[in-house]
């Protein structure tokens, strides 16, 4: 009997940690690993050597230029800007190990492009499962605060620490002539109970700790879980799925809207139902992807990609229509979904026909209260009018009630000629000025 136990060279991808997974992938992938672990065989050959300018080329269907300065390669968008592409693919752990660069490289590589006076955006190109949680929230915080516009472009599937690296770019993409999943929103805790295959080849095995020392490794591929440690387990793979959510809530912002649809119980979508809820941007190919970041690259700013994260559908308006107009020359750039533009369009001239409309009454209100302090005006000139010839009237009174209350009078003889009586007749002296007037009028 071979008492020898042989122990992978990869370790890191079966030890006990959390991980960001997309579950199918994993449970292919153990079965794989388990298998090659028990026939004694080597885990180096699972290891994909990609020669990265012949796959990029092979992607782009053209020749990947490769910038010294940043050690990047990066094609030109058909504004000529310079986007540097990123493969990020396969299982992802934070230094590296079996299927790609660690998360610290791929870190390492967005740094250097900002730095780059020749790189204008950056693409990273995911196809992944998703990893594990040590390292993820540091490689999104790098995405997140790229100083230069970052574009993600998912093919075939983006799932679990994948989407929470993309959710944190300015926008996603799906490839749209392929069949592409996005989501497994989600966290899972691998645990490996090796004590029937060590029983059955070598023996048991007793861990002995020290007395101050009764909490040490708990944890471990030897020993059965206590119900306490599951539970402990499950509170902690609880507080990471919490940030998992709030990262990707706030990274695609207003953009999400799934309805009743709970997109963080770990499910994955079809590009088409994930663009229809938010969860990504557009479909295209990957050229679109590319012209696309070149695009955003005239948006630039600091932290310019968090600001791009921000904007709202008017802001993704105008983002297509700058896209659609970037292909005036007749060559492909951005795949415009024709649907969602023709909404806003019309949502937009709705918005300024109401904003006319607001306006035409402005002037309308305007030109009535104009009117009205036409009319006040003149009201006011009238009463004050009628408040002076009042005063006059007043005036007038008071000099009246000044004057005596009956005209003073003499007696005088009457020289009526035509008098019938003899005897003096008497009247009063206005009855003889009134008498005297009317002889002159006779007279005249």
């Amino acid at each position: 009997m071979n008492n020898t136990v042989q122990i992978p060279k990869y370790e890191s991808l079966i030890k006990p940690q959390a991980w960001l997974l997309n579950m199918d992938f994993f449970n292919q992938y153990a079965m794989l690993v388990r298998h090659r672990i028990a026939q004694g065989k080597d885990l180096s050959n699972l290891v994909e050597s990609i020669d990265s300018e012949a796959y990029l080329s092979a992607a782009l269907g053209k020749k990947i230029n490769y910038d010294r300065d940043s050690s990047l390669y990066y094609s030109k968008a058909s504004n000529q800007k310079r986007v540097a592409i990123i493969p990020i693919q396969g299982t992802l752990t934070k230094r590296g190990d079996l299927c790609s660069y660690g998360m610290r490289d791929y870190g390492a590589m967005i740094e250097r492009a900002n730095e780059s006076e020749n790189i204008d955006s950056i693409l990273l190109d995911m196809e992944t499962p998703g990893g594990t949680v040590d390292g993820t929230a540091e490689l999104g915080l790098v995405i997140k605060n790229s100083e230069k516009p970052v574009l993600a472009y998912g093919d075939t599937m983006v799932a679990s620490a994948g989407i929470w690296l993309a959710s944190q770019a300015a926008e996603i993409w799906g490839n749209k002539n392929n069949p592409t999943e996005f989501g497994s929103i989600g966290v899972l805790y691998a645990h490996q109970n090796w004590s029937a295959y060590i029983q059955n080849n070598i023996g048991s095995i007793t861990i002995f700790r020290a007395p101050q020392s009764v909490d040490k490794a708990k944890i471990n591929s030897v020993e059965e879980l206590t119900p306490e440690l599951e539970k402990e387990i499950g509170e902690e793979l609880r507080v990471i799925a919490d940030q998992f959510i709030q990262t990707v809530k706030i990274g695609r912002g207003d953009r999400l809207s799934t309805g009743n649809e709970n997109i963080f119980s770990g499910k994955m979508y079809p590009s088409k139902k994930a663009k229809k809820m938010g969860l990504i941007d557009f479909q295209g190919t990957f050229q679109n992807a590319v012209d696309r970041a070149g695009l955003l690259a005239k948006r630039q700013s600091r932290n310019s990609n968090a600001n791009i994260q921000s904007n709202n559908k008017m802001g993704l308006l105008d983002k297509w229509l700058s896209s659609a107009d970037a292909g005036a020359d007749g060559e492909e750039t951005v795949a415009v979904p024709t649907a969602e533009l023709s909404q806003l369009k019309a949502d937009l001239q709705s918005a300024q026909g109401k904003l006319k409309a607001a306006e035409d009454e402005k002037v309308q209100l305007a030109n009535e209260l104009k009117n009205e302090k036409a009319l006040k005006e003149a009201a006011e000139q009238k009463v004050e009018s009628l408040e002076h010839s009042v005063s006059e009237k007043d005036a007038r009174i008071q000099e009246l009630e000044k004057e005596p209350a009956a005209v003073a009078t003499t007696a005088v003889a009457s020289e009526d000629p035509d008098s019938q009586e003899q005897e003096n007749k008497y009247e009063t002296s206005a009855d003889k000025r009134l008498a005297e007037a009317r002889k002159k009028i006779n007279l005249n």
